[in-house]
């Protein structure tokens, strides 16, 4: 499943919705984007 669907979907419960954007964050730190791009 496509993880902005995970993100943004009201199927999910806040603890999953959580758990998904924590893995956003470390997809975007395995590439070498900076935090501020992606912490709201």
């Amino acid at each position: 499943m496509d993880i902005y669907t995970v993100l943004f979907t009201g199927s999910f419960s806040q603890v999953n919705k959580i758990q998904a954007y924590v893995a956003v964050l470390n997809k975007f730190t395995e590439i070498g984007l900076p935090h501020t791009q992606v912490v709201s």
